[in-house]
């Protein structure tokens, strides 16, 4: 039975749309990746070094940690701080063959997180 406040298709959509679906049912994984990112599926580039302690410092505006998986990434958490006031991370997924050289009229996936405070002395 309907509640009242829902509508309820119509014959003709629902002769367009077909017969009633099953819901599916999908499993998600949880995958964690720490420093210093040796896996098989990880690129890392552009670094000043591995530190024990602190990790990678990747240079600005030209570092990177690339990670493939085979299945759909749906959600990423980044554990990071800028090494200098204000400091910034940022990250952007691309599909098979997409990068940043061959777009045509789309937006870059690109997500940016601003004054991330060092936790070292820079210059």
């Amino acid at each position: 039975m309907a509640l009242p406040f829902f509508k309820e298709f119509t014959e003709a959509q629902k002769k367009q749309f077909g017969p009633v679906r099953q819901r599916e049912v999908i499993k998600t994984e949880r995958r964690a990746y720490t420093s210093p990112f040796m896996y098989d599926n990880v690129d890392v580039g552009n670094f000043y070094e591995i530190d024990p302690t602190k990790g990678i410092e990747l240079k600005a505006d030209e570092g990177f940690i690339t990670i493939t998986e085979d299945k759909p990434i749906v959600a990423v958490n980044v554990v990071g701080s800028g090494c200098v006031p204000r400091g910034y991370n940022i990250c952007e997924w691309w599909a098979d063959g997409e990068s940043i050289d061959n777009m045509k009229d789309q937006l870059v996936k690109r997500q940016r997180i601003d004054n991330l405070n060092g936790t070292h002395p820079s210059i």
